[in-house]
């Protein structure tokens, strides 16, 4: 055969050979750690791109995350320490089997980008009623819940200052925040206030720290020697606590606006951000549920911060309380936001801003929320409703009949997804029955 007229020259088969050993070194260096690949702490903490996993998957983890993990210890309180650990893993796997449906029927319609879409395409026009005034009585219930908690912490930052009289200051406390929170409530959309969840999100961090550290605290053990600890109490408590913890995982409403920018869209990616959210969200919420009941047991108040600490943490804890009241003043205007497009949808048909609105919304938010709050000193109440129905038809009952229209063709996984749905939604009304009865005092 002819040489070839140039050296650089190379037959195709040579080449074939050539990219085959190319790609064999490119990932055996890759394995050997000499390639780009990133390694473990890169892809922990390296810079988080807006649309990546981690990015997504952190954000989902913020939406679940708020003031209302201020009373999961409580929960131990209502039912014992084995009951209430359990709702906690019964709570983590729930959501996980919700997210399962909500991806498999959005995976079979081809995927969306707004869970109003996915709720339309999957369901029907009634099913979409249901879920946004679901999600009216949902968003209204959780910003009379940051005005409780509130009120509740600076109450119990007078009780550690010995202020004389502090439960008659109770109701400026609550103007207070409403005089705060109205002008925030009357732009069209403040972008910026977004970020102060960070607020929140740290102060809730630096509880837990402090929870841990009150948790092996002689101090601490001394002040509530006389508390027992309780490991099975079954009564009418277990739906007051169920509420309270499934309301703790409530956030597959926004599970769409955490992947927005996500890259890959698949089923996997989906799964994997669902799934590693919810454990996150896990093991923050037993940090905070042990460290929190072991060391007041049967004495914790239905707020942690709220209870009596020793002198050396009376400074540690009101820097919590204060941290967390300004990351909630700042939520009120930020979840109010879409609180006034829904209710402009509803009513009105038509979601365009105006100043007249505005005004008339947040002065009728502002008004009857400050009622509220005065009728409702209690947020274990609060929780039960808010957990008991709006969390149940929003992650559970719009899902599963989303799944069943889909999914008609797998018979036993919609059967066993129906009688699963049965029974949270039976627990459900169980904890709005139990949060009703405590309000009206029977």
């Amino acid at each position: 055969r002819r040489p070839p007229r140039s050296t650089h020259c190379i037959s195709s088969a040579a080449s074939d050979v050539y990219k085959r050993q190319l790609s064999f070194l490119v990932v055996l260096s890759v394995h050997l750690g000499t390639g780009e690949r990133p390694t473990c702490l890169q892809r922990c903490f390296g810079p988080l791109k807006t649309e990546s996993v981690r990015a997504a998957m952190l954000a989902l983890s913020v939406t679940a995350i708020g003031g209302g993990v201020l009373s999961l210890p409580y929960v131990c309180r209502l039912c014992g320490l084995i009951v209430g650990l359990t709702l906690l893993i019964l709570g983590y796997g729930a959501t996980l089997w919700s997210f399962s449906m909500i991806i498999s029927a959005d995976m079979k319609t081809g995927g969306h980008y707004e869970f109003k879409n996915y709720c339309l395409s999957c369901t029907n026009t009634k099913v979409l009623r249901v879920f946004e005034l679901t999600t009216i009585f949902y968003l209204y219930g959780s910003l009379v819940g940051y005005q409780i908690i509130i009120s509740n912490l600076i109450q119990a930052a007078m009780r550690m200052l010995n202020v004389q009289g502090h439960e008659d200051y109770r109701l400026y406390h609550i103007l207070a925040v409403s005089v705060i929170t109205f002008p925030l409530c009357l732009p069209e959309g403040v972008s910026k206030l977004r970020y102060a969840t960070f607020i929140t999100i740290g102060a809730i961090c630096y509880t837990a720290i402090l929870l841990v550290v009150q948790a092996f605290s002689p101090s601490m053990r001394e002040l509530y020697k006389d508390a027992k600890l309780e490991l099975f109490k079954l009564d009418w408590g277990i739906f007051n606590a169920f509420g309270i913890t499934f309301f703790a995982f409530t956030c597959q409403a926004g599970f769409y606006s955490a992947i927005e920018k996500l890259k890959k869209r698949d089923e996997g990616h989906k799964t994997k951000i669902a799934f590693r959210s919810c454990s996150i969200n896990l093991v923050f919420y037993l940090i905070i549920i042990l460290s929190g009941y072991l060391s007041s047991y049967d004495q914790t108040p239905d707020i942690i911060l709220s209870r009596p600490v020793p002198s050396q943490f009376k400074i540690p804890v009101m820097i919590a309380q204060i941290l967390i009241s300004c990351g909630l003043c700042i939520g009120i205007p930020v979840n109010f936001f879409p609180l006034r497009k829904a209710i402009f949808n509803q009513v009105l048909g038509d979601t365009t801003y105006s100043c007249k609105r505005a005004i008339i919304t947040a002065v009728i938010f502002s008004v009857s929320s400050c009622l509220l709050v005065i009728v409702l000193p209690n947020i274990n109440s609060v929780l039960s409703i808010l957990g008991g129905f709006g969390c149940v038809v929003i992650c559970f009952v719009v899902p599963m009949v989303a799944y069943i229209n889909v999914l008609t063709e797998r018979t036993v996984q919609v059967i066993v997804s129906f009688i699963l749905c049965s029974i949270v939604v039976g627990m459900g009304m169980g904890s709005c029955i139990s949060g009703v009865y405590k309000i009206i005092g029977i």
